[in-house]
């Protein structure tokens, strides 16, 4: 809920396994139905979309530490220059809305010789060529070695504040429109009063 923007109330921590300042945790019976009532008041939140975000990219990119040595020279007909070259049908399929999208690749995956799935075998292909170097982890584990995860050079490397929030609404537009689909106006919307939708909205129509 928290990746919507929407107020998330818990009784202990205990329930999720992920850090539960991203909602509103309780520390009592009488103060959890305080916290459904601060919840209700203060709802829907930007910020709360950003801190999920943050952490799902500390959770799943930044502290991931890759096994694979991958093979970069120019010679293999594997290598990431050529595995990220955007083929012409990915291109068509960027400027598609989500609803048609899904449906054209619900049928193009039946049709022989049309790519779809082409990266992703080639993906594995590449996995299977490369080599594998866990000693570093092994290590860690073993002999309780310092993390591997270098929390300086992560915050060297964070975005600026201006390129996080526009990557954020684009996500966000993404959602927006498999939720919602079909064209929307802020006056049609309002009258709905459905609050996720205006927010959603809001922030991504200028996109």
């Amino acid at each position: 809920m928290g990746l919507l923007g929407l107020p998330v109330v818990l009784y202990s921590k205990d329930l999720i396994l992920y850090p539960a300042d991203l909602n509103y945790l309780a520390k009592n019976k009488n103060d959890y139905f305080r916290k459904i009532e601060t919840a209700l008041k203060n709802g829907w939140n930007y910020n709360r979309v950003k801190y999920a975000y943050r952490w799902l990219s500390l959770l799943h990119s930044s502290c991931t530490y890759p096994f694979r040595v991958l093979d970069t020279q120019p010679n293999n007909a594997f290598s990431i220059p050529h595995y990220q070259k955007v083929s012409l049908n990915e291109k068509i399929q960027r400027l598609l809305p989500v609803q048609v999208k899904q449906i054209l690749s619900q049928i193009l995956v039946k049709v022989p010789f049309t790519d779809v799935g082409k990266n992703q075998i080639q993906d594995c292909i590449r996995q299977k060529i490369t080599n594998i170097d866990i000693a570093k982890v092994e290590k860690m584990l073993l002999k309780s070695s310092n993390t591997l995860v270098n929390i300086k050079d992560l915050r060297q490397q964070a975005p600026r504040v201006a390129v996080e929030n526009l990557q954020i609404r684009r996500e966000l537009k993404v959602i927006y429109e498999a939720l919602f689909p079909g064209k929307n106006n802020l006056r049609n919307i309002k009258k709905t009063g459905n609050n996720l939708k205006y927010n959603l909205y809001r922030i991504t129509r200028n996109l």
